[in-house]
């Protein structure tokens, strides 16, 4: 940091001249990297935006003999700077736009989302849970011994130490490089929103829209275990219990006390009943996954499915969860994807549990089939009402009046009057023709009687 403060300083005081050809600090024009015969000439712009090597300059985790190099390059961008600058000062964009780069834009999102987390659940569960724990305080006669609470203590530990000397030898410890390899690893993930060293499901991304992705995921192998908290258990416990008994699984409580590597993510099922934890086996077992001694722990085969994507920061509690939820399926509707069980959700947690909240990685996944065509969802929006006159149209009996409780349509009216009127038309034919034969009859009649009458007059 005293490096780059200082280069700083040169910039401020000298200006730029201090870099160029025959500077104090001159920075070689052209950097060749040789590979055989082949160079690779390094004195091309960069393709990432200012704010893109602004943030690499700021990242803690890049190589101090980096940073000169991303200095001279934001020297080279002063013209750019200048005008997303500008536009701030005249109110033209805002200042997150123009100013920040894809890492300060997730983290601002992120606190927002954080900060809505602890305002809307957080702090109210929390305050709940006070309150209980207060009320059971007043209610409890009986005070916990610190010496008995002191022997407990002693106890766990003793019987750790009986597990490690149990095969009668000393346990094996990491070699330094490695153990500070490891150590330096961690650090970084306190950071990175997706951990280092942690293998992953393997997926492809297939659709990418504002607010999610859609991903294709192979099949994989994962241990399972039931999340039902019984009577008396919250939501906390169950979950600990689940992850601890999974971890436990992996690191060698297992049929051949096999450790396998750690995996990320931790999958958790909600919505569709019974809620399962889930974690990923690592690729390299195949099929060849040792049983486990506990019996709520299962093996079990995923299968390939595709799943739309949406990630969020911070802590994963029930609120924040619905709130991502319905807000994927929202988005899904908008670019008419299908949705397969709307109301099951799966939880992905990323993270250790010392990755800052602004930096963790949780996401949400529904299952869903193929995005619809925009002229398949016109003819789907254009005949809907279609259907349901047809539906109407069977289900209104001979003078039902109501169609499945909805009223029936105008089309369904007019055909069922121009029917009435067909057979009143043909009821009043059939009268006069009835009449017409009556009137015939009659006249026949008559004639027959005048015939006769006028016989015997003249006789």
């Amino acid at each position: 940091m005293m490096r780059v403060a200082a280069l700083i300083l040169v910039v401020a005081v000298g200006g730029t001249d201090a870099f160029t050809t025959g500077g104090a600090f001159a920075l070689p024009q052209r950097v060749a990297l040789r590979r055989g015969a082949v160079a690779v000439s390094m004195s091309t712009k960069p393709k990432e935006t200012w704010q893109e090597r602004a943030e690499a300059l700021a990242n803690p985790l890049t190589s101090p003999l980096d940073k000169p190099k991303i200095l001279s390059d934001l020297l080279g961008m002063r013209e750019d700077i200048a005008a997303s600058v500008t536009k701030v000062i005249n109110r033209e964009s805002k200042p997150e736009d123009e100013l920040l780069g894809p890492i300060g834009k997730r983290q601002l999102k992120a606190q927002e989302t954080v900060r809505r987390q602890l305002r809307d659940d957080i702090l109210p569960s929390a305050r709940e849970t006070l309150e209980e724990l207060r009320e059971r305080a007043r209610s409890s006669d009986s005070r916990p011994d610190p010496r008995e609470q002191f022997r407990r203590v002693q106890g766990l530990v003793t019987d750790q130490l009986d597990e490690l000397t149990a095969s009668g030898k000393p346990p094996t410890l990491p070699e330094p490089r490695k153990l500070a390899q490891d150590l330096a690893q961690e650090v970084r993930n306190v950071f990175q929103s997706t951990p280092e060293g942690l293998e992953q499901p393997p997926y492809e991304v297939v659709a990418s829209a504002a607010g999610f992705e859609v991903r294709e995921y192979e099949g994989f192998t994962v241990a399972r275990r039931s999340m039902a908290a019984g009577a008396g258990v919250n939501r906390t416990f169950a979950e600990g219990r689940s992850f601890n008994a999974l971890a436990g699984f992996l690191f060698g409580d297992n049929e051949r006390d096999e450790a396998m590597a750690m995996t990320t993510p931790v999958f958790v099922e909600r919505g569709g009943g019974a809620e399962v934890m889930s974690f990923v086996i690592p690729m390299d077992k195949g099929g060849d996954v040792p049983a486990p001694r506990d019996d709520s722990v299962e093996i079990s085969e995923m299968p390939a499915a595709r799943y739309a994507v949406r990630e969020f920061a911070g802590f994963v509690t029930d609120k924040e969860v619905e709130f991502q939820r319905k807000e994927l399926l929202k988005d899904l509707e908008a670019e008419g994807y299908e949705v397969f069980e709307g109301e099951a959700v799966t939880v992905a947690q990323y993270n250790p549990p010392y990755t800052l909240p602004t930096s963790r990685r949780n996401e949400v996944l529904i299952k869903v089939g193929e995005k619809k065509d925009k002229e398949d969802k016109a003819e789907e929006e254009a005949a809907a009402p279609l259907k349901e006159e047809g539906e109407g149209e069977g289900a209104a009996g001979e003078g039902d009046a109501t169609i499945s409780g909805k009223e029936p349509s105008y089309g369904v009216y007019a055909e069922q009057e121009f029917k009435d009127w067909g057979k009143e038309e043909g009821d009043e034919g059939d009268a006069k023709a009835e009449a017409g034969e009556a009137t015939e009859v009659a006249a026949a009649e008559v004639a027959e009687e005048e015939g006769e009458g006028e016989g015997k007059k003249k006789k």
